[in-house]
């Protein structure tokens, strides 16, 4: 019993792993993307006050990243321009990480939503960094083959 139950899970597990484990995480991921690219505009207030007082063009780096995260998203969902668009992203997320969160908590946070923030952030980041990867085998600049698309 213990052991068919336990061959049960590994199977389970080991689809996630497969093609179609990737096109669901790289749907989630395109999803999420869109989601906190829409927040950048939804919540422009909070967004602002995350922006580094010495960066010029507030608003515009609002909207701009809040822009490019829905452009990403949407380039990752329809596999078209999906490694750029996943590579970008990356960066943005490492950027924002770099930029904002690590200096808030370095500065001493003792708030645990800034906390939370910056763990949620490096998690997004490995996540990331995996979808990215995930499309080394496909042209920076192309449609992805390999993956069916949502309109597929």
């Amino acid at each position: 019993m213990c052991g068919s139950l336990l061959t049960g899970i590994v199977n389970h597990l080991s689809s996630l792993s497969s093609h179609n484990g990737l096109r669901i995480a790289r749907v989630l991921y395109g999803l999420a993307l869109i989601f906190f690219g829409l927040a950048h505009f939804i919540d422009v207030k909070d967004t602002l006050s995350l922006i580094p007082k010495w960066l010029p063009g507030h608003l515009f780096w609002a909207y701009f990243t809040g822009s490019a995260f829905i452009a990403a998203g949407i380039a990752v969902l329809l596999g078209l321009f999906a490694r750029l668009a996943a590579s970008l992203s990356a960066l943005q997320i490492g950027l924002f990480l770099l930029l904002v969160w690590i200096p808030i908590v370095a500065a001493g946070s003792k708030i645990p939503f800034q906390w939370s923030e910056t763990i949620f952030n490096v998690a997004m980041l490995a996540g990331a960094w995996m979808i990215a990867d995930s499309y080394r085998r496909t042209l920076w600049l192309a449609a992805d083959k390999q993956q069916p698309s949502l309109v597929s």
